[in-house]
């Protein structure tokens, strides 16, 4: 992913509402304010700077992505006064730019593509995750598996089901006010009444 692609991506995902940048910087994207330099050592550097989202007062939160060759990959701080509800989204944000999720099977431990993933079911206090071809149990609760794939296309089904609305082939109303979803693995999965209204809000319905 080029610099300019990462700088949109996370000044997206940290601003809790889009705003224009208030440093009357030149864009460098098109959809978040921001000021692209290179230092003397030829580091590539960017900040953006948003206004707070509920009151529009000058507490403002500042993004800074450095490019520096010397590391093996990605590294994120995020220094804040207190931990907050929005401190929690930017961290579950983040969370979802983790790719791999990791599961048991045949007595080995395999790095799973959550793209891969098409549902993740608990079955007697135990998850697990269903590939199109495979099935593997991970060690993280349910809970804990929707909190790490947070921003990503994994939606609720039932309080023992996350869905990936990424291999949904079809839906179809089910009894008693609940949804089937048609995957693509050909395995039918159904939506609880619970769970059934932020499945048509996703679809706009």
């Amino acid at each position: 992913m080029s610099a300019r692609a990462m700088i949109a991506r996370l000044t997206r995902a940290f601003a809790t509402i889009p705003r224009p940048c208030n440093l009357r910087a030149p864009q460098c994207n098109s959809t978040a304010g921001a000021l692209c330099r290179r230092d003397r050592l030829g580091i590539l550097a960017a900040s953006a700077n948003h206004r707070n989202p509920t009151d529009g007062k000058a507490r403002t939160m500042n993004v800074t992505i450095t490019e520096n060759p010397a590391l093996d990959d990605i590294e994120v701080s995020v220094a804040c006064p207190r931990i907050d509800e929005r401190v929690q989204r930017i961290v579950a944000s983040l969370g979802a730019y983790d790719r791999t999720l990791t599961g048991e099977r045949d007595g080995a431990v395999h790095r799973i593509d959550r793209d891969e993933v098409c549902y993740a079911e608990t079955v007697d206090g135990r998850t697990f995750l269903y590939t199109a071809d495979a099935v593997y149990r991970t060690p993280l609760k349910l809970y804990e598996l929707e909190d790490k794939l947070a921003g990503t296309e994994f939606v609720r089904a039932s309080k023992q089901m996350l869905v990936n609305f990424d291999h949904v082939a079809s839906i179809r109303p089910a009894l008693n006010a609940r949804l089937q979803l048609m995957l693509d693995n050909d395995e039918a999965v159904i939506v609880s009444r619970q769970y059934a209204p932020a499945i048509k809000h996703k679809l706009g319905l």
